[in-house]
């Protein structure tokens, strides 16, 4: 399936948007774990394991384009529909790298979660370590050290809400995806036979 026609859209701006912030992050993610020695432990996956991820609409075109554009739409979207309320998200491979078949097109609480600050009701800055590594929390002296390093998923979140302010639903990962699908499906078929019809007049 060629994403060419999707290219015309407006879509495409929405998902060439997201990647640009998730590129930032990266880059901005970098300084931050290695500033605050902040990592996962090898081989763990554990925080995909029992878990499926509510997501924005925004990020579930994300993720279904990158899965179109790498081929795999089909087989994930076969995954996604026999999922049989499983409570792992089915992108979650226990023997890959990074544990996630579609990495680099991950969701924001997946690339935040164990490596971001929070603020709490008051606004006062908070970190709170990966629960299954046994390791003290960072302490707010610490971190006042390094506030221009600081990441928060909240900032990222409003970045992402910003894309299509009109929708500030989630949904879970597994619904999300197969809906982006086949919108995108739907998309691409339309944007053919209009193709179609102009070469054919």
């Amino acid at each position: 399936m060629s994403l060419e026609l999707l290219d015309k859209t407006s879509l495409k701006e929405k998902i060439d948007e997201i990647k640009r912030i998730y590129d930032e992050l990266e880059l901005k993610q970098k300084d931050f774990c290695s500033s605050f020695d902040i990592h996962c432990i090898d081989g763990c996956g554990k925080c995909c394991e029992n878990y499926i991820p509510d997501i924005k609409i925004v990020e579930a075109y994300f993720i279904a384009y990158g899965l179109i554009k790498e081929g795999r739409d089909k087989e994930i979207y076969e995954l996604l529909n026999n999922n049989n309320n499983d409570k792992t998200c089915p992108l979650f491979i226990k023997d890959s790298k990074y544990h996630c078949s579609l990495y680099k097109y991950r969701p924001l609480v997946c690339r935040l979660f164990g490596a971001s600050f929070n603020k709490d009701k008051n606004g006062d800055i908070a970190y709170r370590n990966c629960k299954w590594k046994n390791e003290e929390y960072l302490s707010l002296n610490e971190s006042n050290k390094k506030k221009d390093l600081l990441i928060f998923m909240s900032d990222y979140g409003e970045m992402l809400q910003e894309i299509n302010p009109d929708d500030s639903n989630t949904e879970l990962l597994t619904i999300a995806v197969k809906k982006a699908l086949d919108n995108i499906y739907y998309i691409l078929d339309l944007e053919e036979k209009q193709t179609s019809n102009k070469e054919s007049v």
